[in-house]
């Protein structure tokens, strides 16, 4: 490939094919076989991450890293976003109904997840996966109806394949982590996050429950009140 670099890392916008890897951002036009170098982001695009095109902006995460960005075809500019939650794996696809960005990975603890990423809100949600051990697989989103969904292949570790069947709206409390291990007497920061995206003035009510093996208390439910004064347009 043009590259001069091996990459897992391709996408198109229907006339051009993009490919991201050994640290070039190119793309071919596959009718007079013309590669053309394209601005790099701040963020590495190693080949072994994610890279998918929706209405004419195309979205990359890092391999093995948080590091997220877009960028806009019409003008030649990347963007920076909010990074994702932890390290993600190669692959990535767009739900473009939903309007969502999907990749997914491991955390430092090894419990694997499943990152959806709102391209309207510009807001993260972490999806614990447990189905089978992630690697680098395969990740496809489809439409069809009664099988509507996104749909993971287990790559080397095993044979396993699953699809997830999206929430039809993101939640407006948030936590990350989901899981993970803390040790005797230790103590943990667990990010909160609210989003008003979408809400109408109004108070919301709902709660962080978290559940552990301590003999004493198992069970710890907090209530958390949302207040929207201004949401916004939806």
């Amino acid at each position: 490939n043009g590259l001069g670099a091996a990459t897992g890392t391709i996408t198109t916008d229907g006339t051009l094919l993009y490919l991201a890897g050994g640290g070039n951002f190119k793309s071919l036009n596959p009718r007079t076989g013309i590669w053309t170098q394209l601005p790099l982001p701040t963020i590495s695009l190693d080949g072994v991450g994610g890279l998918s095109c929706y209405n004419g902006v195309i979205y990359a995460h890092e391999g093995n890293g948080n590091g997220f960005a877009k960028y806009t075809i019409a003008t030649g500019i990347w963007e920076v976003l909010v990074s994702v939650p932890d390290k993600a794996l190669l692959g990535s696809v767009i739900d473009p109904v939903k309007k969502r960005y999907y990749a997914y990975g491991k955390n430092a603890d090894g419990y694997s997840f499943l990152y959806e990423y709102d391209l309207t809100a510009n807001l993260w949600t972490v999806i614990p996966f447990n189905a089978f051990e992630l690697s680098d697989g395969g990740i496809v989103h489809t439409n069809f109806s009664d099988f509507e969904g996104i749909y993971f292949l287990q790559g080397k570790p095993g044979t396993g394949f699953v699809r997830y069947e999206p929430n039809e709206e993101l939640q407006w409390l948030r936590t990350s982590p989901l899981t993970g291990e803390i040790p005797p007497s230790g103590s943990r920061t667990i990010g909160v996050n609210f989003n008003a995206y979408g809400l109408n003035t109004g108070t919301y009510e709902g709660a962080v429950q978290i559940t552990s093996n301590d003999p004493t208390q198992s069970s710890l439910k907090i209530p958390v009140t949302f207040e929207v004064i201004n949401p916004g347009p939806a």
